[in-house]
């Protein structure tokens, strides 16, 4: 087997093991109802969390550009992440100490992904679509994996050993983090450019359009998936905390086999097409959480997830790679993931809470299908057709 295949076997076993410790997205928000906090309250601790995207992804590119041994800081953020999963349940009720451990647990867990992903992909030989989405639905296979796992075995254990099992994931992944050998120095190293080119570089009208609907189309997301778990577990809905597991595992599996799919739906319809069905699609479903009256319609809701990771957050990267030129893939990545997950994080899950408490849970998901349906015509209309674009020099 070559050093190639080698380096993509572990890093499906990486991904495959490591995704799982995020299943806790799932029951954050639970938790701190459970703990005692208002509908606000919850939306501002969503916001906190959110907080440390403003800075983790520069941060994390910037360390794995610098490190002569990237396994170091890999397996030292899974050890704090794995501590800070294991404590959070533990903490005291108020806003204050939860809040203060969840941003610390959201600071050294949100970077792993990125540090991992962009080892495996970013600086490797493995570029190519087909790799890229199949390693990506290692990822989603471990998150199915958990949270299948969960369903059962959830309902018979306090929430702090869920967190505690979610901990250990962490720990388990840690030796085959450290099987991930530094690539060699002969690999492609582009100038790393200054803050002043990459926010020049922002400005051309194509990119500009993708980082801005991207971003609104986040804020939907947002808006619907941090209050999930509270909608499950409503009295309307009558849901109990492993039911929450279950809806995810509607939205997961059929989602390993959209990532599949998309590579010949890409080939066939183009990048656009594959873009705007993920937001659409996403549309559908937050108007039809918002309308629906028992579970089953929220776990049918669920299967529209898939199409919406593919269409959206992989199809969002794909127009990136096409139009930032090689010497600036990790800056314009990153200001995308500052975008999306930070300043559309907070806002998303800041304005969450405040329509919880102002109108009602219902209420949240047909603002997120409104404000998804707007990213998809502002989309439509002003991001340039991508099939054959080139990407400008650097």
């Amino acid at each position: 087997m070559s050093n190639l295949n080698r380096r993509n076997l572990l890093g499906a076993v990486i991904l495959l093991i490591g995704f799982g410790a995020y299943v806790n997205i799932q029951y954050n928000t639970y938790l701190f109802q459970l703990r005692g906090l208002s509908p606000r309250q919850i939306g501002w601790m969503g916001a906190l969390g959110a907080v440390p995207s403003l800075f983790t992804p520069l941060l994390a590119g910037w360390l794995l550009d610098r490190s002569p041994d990237p396994r170091r800081l890999l397996v030292a953020l899974s050890g704090f992440a794995a501590v800070a999963l294991a404590v959070l349940p533990h903490l005291p009720g108020s806003f204050l100490a939860l809040g203060i451990g969840f941003f610390l647990m959201q600071s050294v867990l949100l970077p792993i992904p990125s540090l991992t992903t962009s080892l495996l992909v970013a600086k490797g030989s493995s570029r190519s679509q087909s790799v890229f989405l199949a390693l990506r639905g290692m990822g989603t296979l471990g998150f199915f994996l958990v949270s299948f796992f969960l369903y059962f075995w959830s309902r018979q254990v306090p929430l702090s050993w869920v967190y505690g099992i979610l901990a250990g994931v962490l720990v388990v992944n840690i030796p085959f983090l450290w099987q991930l050998k530094p690539l060699s120095q002969d690999c492609d190293a582009p100038s790393v450019p200054s803050l002043r080119e990459s926010f020049a570089l922002l400005w051309q009208p194509g990119l500009l359009a993708i980082y801005l609907t991207g971003a609104l189309a986040y804020l939907s997301v947002g808006l619907g998936q941090s209050l999930l778990g509270n909608l499950v577990t409503s009295k309307e809905m009558g849901g109990q905390s492993w039911h929450i597991n279950l809806a995810w595992c509607f939205s997961t599996l059929p989602e390993l086999g959209f990532m599949f799919l998309g590579i010949p739906f890409l080939r066939r319809f183009g990048l656009k097409s594959m873009v705007l069905v993920g937001i659409f699609s996403n549309a559908l479903r937050w108007f039809w959480v918002s309308q629906a009256t028992g579970l089953p319609q929220i776990y049918a809701s669920q299967t529209l997830h898939g199409i919406m990771v593919v269409g959206l957050m992989t199809g969002q990267s794909l127009c990136l790679a096409r139009l930032l030129p090689p010497g600036r893939q990790a800056s314009g990545m990153a200001v995308a993931s500052i975008l999306n997950g930070g300043v559309a994080g907070i806002l998303g899950s800041s304005i969450a809470g405040w329509i919880w408490q102002t109108w009602s849970l219902r209420a949240v998901y047909g603002v997120a299908g409104v404000v998804l349906t707007l990213s998809g015509i502002l989309f439509w209309v002003f991001v340039p057709s991508l099939e054959a674009a080139p990407a400008p020099e650097a």
